[in-house]
């Protein structure tokens, strides 16, 4: 029981650290505003993705709001998540955004190919709960610095 407490006070702390008190109030509107932001990166990062969605009707938070809510808990494989936590505790909040994008350019040539929004959003679901390479995904795609910190650990 006593760990149970302790993780509790964990994600209590996590949450009043790193997070405005709106990003989970009634209305989720830290979130919300996350999302916007998140939306406008992607544009910019990934057009072609974005046009797509955008053309099959669907808002990108429906895909990443949970992400960005839960810090990717139940979306992805346990040890990817332990990962994803790492580099949050390491860099912040930012990290919610680089693997974000990650994870959508991931999928992109996947998505482009399909025109049904509910097949979409599954897509997304479906391959993120069996992404188990999360040492390709940190390393090549989302916490640098913590990378490179371990290889100069190595040397």
């Amino acid at each position: 029981m006593n760990i149970i407490r302790h993780i509790f006070r964990f994600l209590v702390a996590v949450t009043e650290c790193y997070f405005p008190e709106s990003y989970y109030d009634r209305s989720l509107t830290g979130a919300q505003a996350d999302q916007l932001i998140l939306n406008e990166i992607a544009k910019q990062k990934l057009p072609l993705l974005m046009e797509h969605l955008k053309l099959c009707d669907v808002e990108l938070p429906v895909i990443t709001l949970t992400w960005f809510i839960t810090l990717f808990y139940n979306s992805v494989p346990f040890e990817t998540m332990l990962r994803i936590w790492d580099c949050f505790l390491l860099e912040g909040p930012k990290v919610l955004y680089r693997f974000s994008l990650a994870f959508l350019d991931a999928f992109q040539k996947t998505v482009l190919n399909i025109t049904d929004n509910i097949s979409i959003i599954n897509v997304f679901k479906k391959t993120l709960e069996v992404t188990y390479d999360a040492d390709t995904i940190v390393q090549v795609r989302c916490c640098r610095r913590l990378y490179y910190m371990n290889t100069l650990l190595l040397l």
